[in-house]
């Protein structure tokens, strides 16, 4: 248990370390950050940090789901102490920083998800969840008002997407970026319904699937090239396209 939660504090530290160096004028080659926006051969926004996930942009979806868990193992095979619930809630605050910092948005949800069938479910701890939710919610609205990446990353660019030409929320999920790489995951999926594509496969098999395709195919009005990438930017899409049937269930 000390060990999954030693791996948790590490990335997550890692993620905000990179965020910080980021914002004083710091940045190190393997913790360069990703989707930076240029302006006069200067970097002026960075959307992703990733930690000591280097180039790959999973920090946000990888602590909502490992690191919430190893969260909860410590607490289960801990005795209940002063210290242990101290170190509890150090972590869950670093890790959930950590997520909001990431710029992963599924991270974030999926986290906020946990919480809300944990108040559902969990009777004996409610109370202190509930109360977590609380301080998460303030460390969010703290987070935006401060930072122009996490702003932009969580509020701006996901409302100028989804509600551009005043579409309703399903139309401007279908026609985003997003979009394509869902429908293009589960255009793998129809072909692959019980093992998928392979594992990691989706950056291979995606390419055909252009503009055109989806839109004729789906009847869409996307305006991206592809809806191909290295991965369809959601965990749950991945694990179908690339897994199946059979993949999402053992998921």
């Amino acid at each position: 248990k000390n060990y999954f939660l030693a791996i948790t504090l590490i990335l997550s530290l890692s993620v905000i370390f990179q965020y910080l160096l980021f914002q004083n004028g710091i940045i190190i080659e393997y913790l360069k950050p990703g989707m930076c926006i240029m302006k006069n051969s200067m970097i002026v926004r960075c959307e992703r940090f990733s930690g000591l996930f280097g180039s790959e942009y999973v920090a946000g979806g990888f602590l909502s789901m490992f690191g919430v868990f190893s969260i909860y193992i410590f607490y289960k095979f801990s005795s209940y102490n002063k210290l242990n619930l101290f170190i509890i809630s150090v972590s869950l605050i670093l890790t959930f920083i950590a997520i909001i910092l990431s710029g992963g948005r599924n991270g974030v949800l999926i986290f906020f998800l946990i919480l809300s069938f944990s108040i559902i479910l969990s009777k004996e701890l409610r109370n202190k969840i509930i109360l977590f939710t609380i301080i998460s919610i303030l460390i969010t609205s703290f987070l935006i008002s401060t930072s122009d990446n996490v702003k932009h990353r969580l509020i701006d660019w996901p409302s100028t997407i989804l509600f551009k030409n005043n579409s309703n929320l399903i139309e401007g999920i279908l026609n985003s970026p997003w979009g394509a790489h869902y429908v293009t995951a589960y255009d793998i999926y129809k072909e692959n319904k019980f093992f998928g594509s392979g594992y990691r496969t989706f950056r291979e098999v995606c390419s055909p699937r252009n503009e055109e395709y989806l839109n004729q195919k789906y009847n869409l009005n996307i305006s991206i090239d592809s809806g191909c990438s290295t991965h369809p930017h959601n965990i749950y899409f991945e694990v179908i396209s690339e897994l199946g049937l059979f993949g999402i269930i053992l998921f």
